[in-house]
């Protein structure tokens, strides 16, 4: 076992608040995970108590116990990760999205409230991805998903679908005209130079807007609806 046994007085500022103001001697276990330390188990006794070679074999035991549970719990994590988030921006991905909108739409089986999807694809960024290499464009889309960040409000959302195109929802957005001036926002913040080590590059947006619910009650319907005013918008180049 990898017990390690500290004797009196020893880490006497951090281990009385955990173990009691009496305790003088502790048995440190450590937890390990993946060849790492994940954590430390640590039993206290008085001094005339005694710990024999057996108790650390089954506190060995118990830290073992804990890091099987530790070790299952983050391949539950990373693989709830790489199902819902897009794996270069860290965004949700389409998967999210959708369940995120089925979600919020369910609790709202009679419509009073409002949302806005807006679909974004951006301009250019395949001239990006072939002339400066794909590392470069995998720099504009972490630059560009930091814009899209710092335009969310409470409750707003934004997620990647893949390539070059994003999703913006707006809860509550207000009407139509405060909606386009939002778009209008976006268009223009995505429009502006972006450093990533070649200079200052540009790339620009289309983006297509559909309203909930004026333009679908299902997710599904919404993405579709904003998708083909993004590709009409693209074809205006507006």
């Amino acid at each position: 076992p990898h017990g390690l046994r500290m004797g009196r007085g020893t880490g006497r500022s951090i281990l009385p608040p955990l173990l009691g103001a009496d305790a003088r001697q502790v048995l440190a276990v450590p937890i390990l995970v993946k060849g790492g330390l994940n954590g430390i188990l640590v039993v206290g006794g008085m001094p005339e108590d005694h710990h024999d070679p057996d108790e650390a074999v089954l506190l060995q035991g118990f830290a073992d116990r804990i890091a099987v549970g530790q070790t299952a719990a983050m391949r539950e994590r990373e693989l709830f990760r790489r199902a819902n988030f897009d794996p270069l921006t860290e965004l949700p991905n389409r998967r999210s999205l959708l369940e995120a909108l089925e979600r919020d739409l369910a609790r709202d089986a009679a419509p009073t409230s409002e949302a806005a999807l807006l679909f974004i694809d951006l301009d250019g960024f395949s001239k990006v991805n072939d002339t400066l290499g794909h590392s470069a464009g995998d720099r504009l889309l972490l630059h560009a998903a930091t814009r899209l960040r710092g335009t969310l409000r409470k409750g707003d959302l934004v997620a990647r679908l893949g390539g070059d195109e994003f999703v913006l929802v707006l809860v509550e957005p207000g009407d139509a005209a405060e909606v386009t001036a939002v778009a209008q926002h976006v268009r223009m913040l995505l429009s502006e130079p972006y450093d990533i080590g070649h200079g200052d590059t540009y790339v620009g947006a289309s983006i297509g807007i559909a309203m909930y619910p004026r333009d679908g009650l299902s997710p599904s319907v919404l993405l579709q609806r904003a998708d083909l005013a993004m590709y009409q918008a693209k074809q205006r180049g507006t």
